[in-house]
């Protein structure tokens, strides 16, 4: 068996170019059905030099519409970032700010214009210290501080404060066996690295 390596930047890019490819990749990640998924402007490669190694950090967005289970839809930007090397998480919170600053990041709804929930995407190309699965699902909860109980509804202000992220430990898929992740990346004309 062999697995496209999306840590690559040709085979990253040559799946999420593909639309209908990159719909079901990120369907598949975060569980929901993807209606429509459009490419923001936004498409950023950096390479920056750490002395005798280089380190390539690219970034791409999407505007989506996500279907929900009662019929209803939602709009949402899906950022994705993708670094080779463990590197200095300052990158990743200063482009997730722009993402947070970008006036372009609203929908309108009525009279009022409203900001689109953000959803990280990040695939690492090392491993974490302490977590060892391929995927990890980082979810935001609602808790009232007094009793310790969970709330059960969402607010628009915190909604569009905060997010939820993925991360995606490449050399994971690797080594935990037959997965439905490991099958999605499956290509036969890209050798596994």
């Amino acid at each position: 068996m062999q697995i496209a390596n999306p840590v690559y930047d040709v085979v990253f890019k040559y799946l999420m170019d593909d639309n209908s490819v990159a719909k079901k990749i990120i369907s598949l990640i975060i569980g929901e059905e993807i209606e429509s998924l459009e490419f923001q402007p936004t498409e950023y490669s950096d390479d920056v030099d750490k002395g005798n190694r280089s380190l390539t950090v690219y970034r791409l967005d999407f505007a989506a519409t996500v279907r929900l289970p009662d019929g209803n839809f939602k709009r949402i930007i899906i950022e994705i970032q993708k670094a080779k090397f463990s590197t200095d998480i300052m990158r990743f919170r200063n482009y997730l700010g722009k993402q947070y600053s970008n006036k372009n990041n609203v929908y309108e709804q009525g009279d009022r214009s409203k900001a689109c929930p953000i959803l990280s995407i990040y695939f690492l190309g090392h491993r974490l210290d302490n977590v060892h699965v391929p995927v990890i699902r980082v979810e935001r909860k609602y808790y009232d501080n007094a009793t310790g109980g969970e709330l059960p509804v969402q607010e628009e202000f915190i909604e569009s404060l905060t997010h939820d992220s993925f991360v995606i430990q490449i050399p994971e898929l690797r080594k935990n066996g037959e997965t439905c992740w490991k099958r999605c990346w499956q290509c036969s004309s890209s050798p596994l690295r």
